[in-house]
């Protein structure tokens, strides 16, 4: 349960204890009169008590997962992010072929989150057929996991969608005539399948699909190991998430004005962006990795839908292009035909195989066109204007400028994407030169700079050859960015220094002597 500025977590177990989470703790407390009410279901399984984690047990879980590199940020945010009850989040989708661990991970994310069981196969299960049958399979789930999924039909798409976003569901009550059983739901959802059929664009952009390493003979585990390991990080895995939701909950009335989403998953990008950096992550990281994700399923979606292509080529040259339905029609079909050599006659081509279908067409893969930079309008020609004849109906296409994320928007400094980033090498040079690394004290709570003696700032700006010999060296390990330089003509890496130390980054400093 999500309320305005606490996350409550039911444990399951018969003491009736759950985790309640503020901006100023993390703690164990007894479910009382006071607390939210919950419901709990017949499949519901105590949840193991967290411990005290560090960012090493997100890490331990990913090479668990054989989550893709790429992909293992956007994963961790993702998986943090369906503790959010009151958000839409987006489905994680784990698709390969047989052998890919899909069942596995699936179960996996199930198990940290709502688990129904301690193996993987009772923490999976076949998704309903009927609407009806999957709405209720659903509100009985916090987190509904579905195992071998083949084909999504548009009805099932339909529930699934509202099931992400949060909707109403009313059926009339079994062996009555006149009442209804109303379901509010609002789910968090994870599937796997071969290749799952998820040709619907409204349900495409409500779900990230995360691609894994492959895993040859030396990389099996069996299932026993596999808990085994599972087992012993979990602990570890949930203190590490509730933590990281406490500083989130601080940090969000702070930034959820300044963080501006892209996509229609809004929530997840304001929450994901305030996760990410919680867990020492540079600004706007999550973001551009995030967007990768995005525009990779648009490539994918653009193979799926030829008309995507059309409509880029046929908008090249132009801003904003408008014509008759039969028209438009015409030239996209002429373009997809000489310039994309697609054979339109082709019953599997995803394609309008006639004018009066362009529209509907267009409706449906709208959402993905405007992930692709164009807004499609729609209306019938009412004008007194001969361009058109009276009723017509007409298509009008505008190129929607990007989005940009401005850095005063995300609270930073310019600068300091443009500063070079120290390599190891240069770490390692500067050891043999002499330099002195030392980490504050206070490290293990909160990262600090050292104060720097005034009388040596006095002398450094008093003397530029004392400046460069007694110079102060900022780097920062978690955003592997620096070196930043510190002295009194140097007010702008200063401010940048104050940046990453009050984000609590492990900021080190070093002093540059005159000898080297």
């Amino acid at each position: 349960a999500q309320l305005e500025n606490e996350i409550w977590y039911d444990l399951g177990n018969s003491s009736w204890q759950a985790i309640k989470i503020t901006k100023d703790e993390v703690k164990l407390v007894g479910l009382d009169k006071d607390s939210p009410v919950f419901r709990r279901s017949q499949s519901l399984q105590e949840q193991i008590k967290p411990k005290k984690g560090s960012n090493l047990s997100l890490d331990l879980l990913v090479n668990l997962l054989h989550i893709s590199k790429q992909d293992q940020l956007v994963f961790k945010i993702n998986l943090i992010c369906l503790f959010l009850q009151a958000y839409s989040m987006p489905m994680i989708v784990f698709d390969g072929s047989a052998g890919s661990i899909k069942t596995t991970a699936t179960a996996t994310v199930k198990r940290i989150i709502d688990p129904t069981g301690k193996s993987s196969q009772d923490n999976v299960s076949g998704m309903q057929e009927k609407p009806n049958d999957l709405v209720i399979q659903l509100y009985n789930r916090y987190l509904a996991s579905f195992d071998n999924v083949s084909y999504i039909d548009s009805k099932i798409s339909d529930v699934i969608c509202r099931a992400i976003t949060g909707s109403n569901n009313e059926r009339r009550k079994l062996y009555t005539d006149n009442d209804e059983a109303i379901h509010s739901f609002r789910s968090k959802i994870v599937l796997n399948g071969i290749i799952p059929t998820l040709d619907y664009p409204d349900l495409q952009t409500r779900l990230i699909s995360y691609d894994r390493e492959t895993i040859d003979e030396s990389n099996l585990i069996t299932e026993k190991k596999f808990q085994e390991r599972l087992n012993q990080i979990l602990p570890n895995i949930l203190g590490l998430i509730f933590k990281t939701l406490a500083k989130a909950l601080q940090k969000y009335p702070e930034l959820k004005d300044k963080i501006k989403p892209k996509t229609r998953m809004a929530d997840f990008e304001i929450w994901g962006e305030i996760i990410s950096r919680c867990l020492g992550n540079a600004p706007n990281k999550f973001l551009q990795e995030y967007h990768v994700k995005v525009n990779q399923q648009n490539i994918s979606n653009q193979e799926n839908y030829p008309i995507i292509q059309t409509i880029q080529i046929l908008m090249k040259d132009k801003k904003f292009h408008e014509d008759s339905a039969l028209n438009f029609f015409s030239d996209v079909s002429k373009i997809a035909e000489e310039k994309l050599m697609i054979n339109l006659k082709d019953r599997f081509v995803k394609f309008p195989k006639h004018y009066n279908q362009i529209t509907k067409h267009l409706k449906v893969v709208k959402p993905l066109l405007k992930n692709s930079g164009f807004d499609i309008i729609n209306y019938h020609w009412t004008k007194q204007d001969p361009t058109f004849d009276k009723n017509t109906s007409i298509i009008s296409i505008s190129k929607i400028e990007p989005q940009k994320i401005l850095t005063e928007d995300l609270d930073i400094q310019p600068s300091l994407f443009s500063l070079p980033s120290l390599t190891e090498k240069q770490a390692q040079k500067s050891k043999k030169n002499g330099e002195s690394s030392e980490r504050s004290p206070n490290s293990d709570s909160k990262p600090s700079l050292y104060p720097v003696n005034s009388s040596h700032k006095k002398q450094a700006g008093e003397n530029s050859e004392s400046s460069e010999s007694n110079l102060l060296k900022f780097y920062c390990h978690t955003c592997d960015a620096g070196e930043f330089e510190e002295n009194e003509s140097t007010q702008l890496n200063g401010n940048i220094v104050e940046f990453h130390r009050k984000q609590g980054h492990d900021v080190r400093i070093w002093e540059k002597k005159e000898n080297g």
